[in-house]
């Protein structure tokens, strides 16, 4: 009897010992299972697997100098509870921490292990990068970044229309920055890297060479046939100043003509404008490359002064807006 009574208990308690899977050897010793010369790893814990992923992700981005910011929140509720007629709250206070990563690096090929989950309910995850097969996509991407500057750069042409050497020459910029930021990654994953990237260091200033360079035939005049809306010739001339331009007295390769008509009248009691706008951008004695024309609604005032100042308002918003769209989309 004795016998089958051990028996029975160890049939009773064995399914006991087998609930919980045994814990993966990442969790004692992460670098052992995936030594820092081959992987970036981060390790986090939560109460959910998304919770403990994200942590494991802040490690991760640690590595590639970002800033984590972290944000506790403190909240309370109440619960109404009536006894013996008497009606009370109760005040429960919860605290929720949550972390932003402040970084403008891309992790790529970042693989999650599975999530462990012990006995108290705490979740555990492995996250890792295999630092050869995210260093050979950083490599792409900047071999391919630097392909393209290269090529807009060798495409710059200061003849005819400089402006659209600019927009070449800015996208190439764009891309040098992007091959400078994928480079600095690509370091950090593995330093011996950095023979293959010193390219970068001299087709920034050549670039920012050729833009200055380009600028200077960037020379812009802008001219107006209605003194009354200066406000207007200030607009362009920031707009485009923006874009590059030069802004000369005259004698500019490229025009800026603003020719407004505000058609006034006057009633017995207000006085009234009805604008024609036509406002063009180009190459002097050339095609325009950007161009608005609208005409407006009248509007009423007993001011004139007043009146014109809300047209010129509505027609500046207009300007900005559908000028500088038209601006943007002009082929290179």
């Amino acid at each position: 009897m004795k016998i089958s009574y051990g028996l029975l208990l160890l049939t009773f308690f064995f399914p006991a010992f087998a609930v919980f899977p045994q814990s993966p050897r990442w969790l004692a010793n992460k670098d052992a299972v995936f030594p820092p010369s081959s992987y970036i790893t981060g390790r986090g814990e939560g109460k959910t697997t998304v919770e403990a992923r994200d942590r494991a992700l802040m490690q991760i981005s640690m590595y590639f100098n970002t800033s984590i910011h972290a944000q506790s929140d403190l909240l309370s509720t109440y619960q109404q509870t009536n006894k013996d007629g008497k009606i009370t709250f109760t005040e429960e206070t919860s605290l929720s921490e949550s972390a932003l990563i402040n970084t403008r690096a891309d992790f790529f090929g970042v693989i999650f292990e599975a999530p462990y989950t012990d006995q108290t309910g705490t979740v555990y995850v492995l996250a890792k990068i295999n630092r050869a097969e995210a260093l050979a996509v950083y490599d792409s991407r900047i071999q391919n970044a630097l392909a393209q500057a290269n090529d807009l750069l060798a495409k710059n042409e200061t003849g005819e229309d400089p402006y659209a050497s600019f927009k070449k020459l800015k996208a190439a910029r764009a891309l040098a920055d992007l091959a400078g930021e994928y480079a600095s990654m690509a370091v950090l994953i593995d330093s011996a890297s950095a023979s293959r990237y010193t390219s970068i260091r001299t087709l920034k200033p050549s670039i920012a060479n050729a833009i200055e360079e380009n600028k200077k035939r960037m020379t812009l005049t802008v001219t107006l046939n209605e003194s009354r809306v200066n406000t207007l010739v200030l607009a362009a001339a920031r707009i485009l100043g923006e874009e590059g331009f030069i802004i000369v007295d005259s004698g500019g390769l490229y025009e800026a003509v603003l020719s407004i008509s505000l058609n006034e009248n006057q009633t017995r009691n207000y006085h009234t404008v009805a604008p024609l706008v036509d406002i063009s951008f180009g190459l002097r004695n050339k095609q325009p490359l950007a161009r608005f024309k609208k005409e407006y609604p009248v509007y009423r005032h007993t001011s004139l002064n007043d009146v014109i100042g809300r047209a010129l308002r509505n027609i500046e918003q207009d300007f900005k807006e559908e000028f500088i769209n038209q601006l943007r989309r002009i082929e290179e």
